[in-house]
């Protein structure tokens, strides 16, 4: 219908992205989470083991203060990122022409790749493990995990990301299309539900599910070192030989959190944003095991 094609690629134009992508990702994550928020209550696939309000208002409050300071430090990111590159000739793909299909694929999977690279990194390099680990003194496991990031690693993060972007000369819209999915999956990767076992199990051959990613918040060493891909695509793991494929307590049973940060104090804000900078008492047989994976 030539109707409906012409509205597509109104939608698809660099005016219209550069003017409502924000909006279109605020729109998507609150609908992401107003559909998960209602299914964990109803249907939890682990029963939460501390107070809700206390973790959801603290999770929110750090998501909140990271955004702030992400967008002071790197106020030029995502789409307008695109749009500044391929206004000044910037990257790959503004270098080599492919036709745009291929293009907006194969940046997807290299600004993905990216994502699981520097995920890697922030668990080998030791101070930029101190940073990742609010994410994972979480102690429970669901929708708001995902929004607990100390606001160092979302500017790091956030500077790889735009690096990337950079360097692949990713379209306005292949940069719209990752960024919007990788939304979508902070909320739905760290989601506490049950998903049906044949439906799990051939998602996430190709994408990133909550089983496949609540495995990485193990305290399990070897589990905890393993299942990177956070992003979009599940695939790296396989690739790179980091896929654990079940946890060995199981996923009902299985710790999570990290048990030198288990005061209560660092589950509240202040707590979170300092927890990098205090010194913990690592169980020796922790410490060593964290040092043989590194």
């Amino acid at each position: 219908n030539p109707a409906i094609r012409a509205f597509f690629n109104g939608l698809l134009m660099r005016e219209t992205l550069l003017a409502y992508h924000g909006e279109i990702h605020v729109t998507a994550l609150a609908g992401m989470f107003c559909l998960l928020a209602p299914w964990e209550d109803k249907a939890p696939l682990r029963v939460p083991g501390r107070s809700l309000k206390t973790r959801w208002l603290n999770n929110f409050g750090l998501w909140m203060i990271s955004l702030i300071v992400a967008y002071a430090v790197l106020p030029a990111y995502g789409v307008g990122l695109a749009l500044l590159s391929q206004d000044n000739g910037w990257g790959v793909f503004n270098v080599v022409n492919l036709p745009g299909w291929l293009e907006v694929g194969v940046a997807v999977v290299l600004l993905d790749f990216a994502l699981w690279l520097q995920h890697v990194i922030l668990h080998k390099v030791s101070w930029l493990w101190r940073l990742h680990s609010v994410h994972h003194n979480d102690h429970d496991f669901d929708v708001t995990t995902g929004l607990r990031f100390h606001p160092v690693e979302v500017i790091y993060t956030t500077a790889i990301l735009s690096g990337a972007i950079v360097a692949t000369g990713a379209s306005p819209f292949a940069a719209f299309l990752y960024l919007l999915g990788l939304t979508l999956n902070e909320f739905f990767g760290h989601a506490n539900i049950r998903l049906p076992h044949g439906f799990e199990r051939r998602w996430r051959l190709v994408f990133v599910s909550p089983d496949y990613h609540r495995i990485h918040h193990s305290q399990e060493i070897t589990e905890q070192q393993s299942n990177f891909a956070a992003g979009v695509f599940s695939f790296w793991d396989r690739l790179f030989r980091t896929y654990h494929s079940q946890p060995k307590a199981g996923h009902l049973a299985m710790g999570v959190g990290l048990p030198e940060f288990a005061e209560p104090r660092f589950e509240r804000l202040y707590g979170m944003l300092v927890q990098p900078f205090v010194a913990a008492r690592v169980p020796a047989a922790v410490e060593q095991a964290r040092d043989t994976d590194r």
